[in-house]
């Protein structure tokens, strides 16, 4: 063999060696990658179960105990516009809605509107917003109250609220008259509804519990809104 081609040789070696390395330290680097990744993922889902073991709530909870509602979108519209597009669901659980905070002069109505009972009815495109942030409805309909009369039913289910909250607010809440329903009691959240013919709190609790604060975007302890 000559110089020029013992030298050729060494070349050719040194050089499959660094492909050698090369090689092993692309598959090292996917296998870290591909790690960190899958670390990250199970920290993420690790977290959502820590805090919902802690009463902290998570992001949109499209499971429970009752079926999902159709998706009607989510769309902001100006306050003073009522959309001609019918919700699938009434109360609406998704859909158009309003986005202001409204003001004495120009009378529009504040969505979202302020946790808490109304002896009024709310508009849609105010309560829509409302459940977006993760507040839950409890509306009854005056039509369906035994002998036409609602304050038993609106006590009831303004005192279920306040036990929800540590502090006896109605944070979360929106507590309302909702006519035409065809049964006494509808409870909403996000693209979930229940409806009952009387008060049964055990399954009112067991919506709450499931849907409270988990709406696209839960975030009713930082919101704030006003009458």
């Amino acid at each position: 063999m000559t110089r020029s081609q013992v030298r050729e040789e060494r070349r050719a070696r040194s050089n499959r060696r660094k492909q050698r390395k090369r090689t092993i330290l692309i598959a090292f680097g996917s296998i870290f990658a591909v790690f960190i990744i899958f670390a990250l993922v199970f920290q993420q889902g690790f977290v959502s179960q820590e805090q919902q073991l802690g009463g902290e709530r998570g992001p949109y909870n499209s499971g429970g105990p009752v079926p999902e509602d159709p998706d009607d979108g989510r769309a902001h519209v100006p306050d003073s516009v009522v959309p001609e597009t019918r919700y699938s669901v009434y109360p609406p659980t998704s859909g158009p809605h309003w986005n202001s905070l409204g003001s004495a002069a120009n009378n529009f109505e504040r969505a979202p509107t302020a946790w808490g009972p109304y002896e009024r009815v709310i508009p849609d495109q105010a309560l829509i917003h409302n459940l977006e942030h993760g507040g839950i409805g409890l509306h009854y309909d005056p039509e369906q109250c035994p002998d036409g009369d609602c304050t038993e039913i609106a006590d009831t289910l303004a005192r279920i609220a306040r036990d929800w909250n540590d502090d006896e607010t109605y944070t979360g809440f929106v507590i309302s008259p909702y006519p035409f329903t065809d049964t006494a009691i509808t409870v909403t959240a996000w693209r979930h509804h229940l409806r009952l013919d009387e008060i049964d709190e055990p399954k009112i609790l067991e919506f709450v519990d499931a849907y409270f604060d988990r709406g696209f975007e839960p975030q009713v302890a930082g919101m704030t809104p006003v009458r």
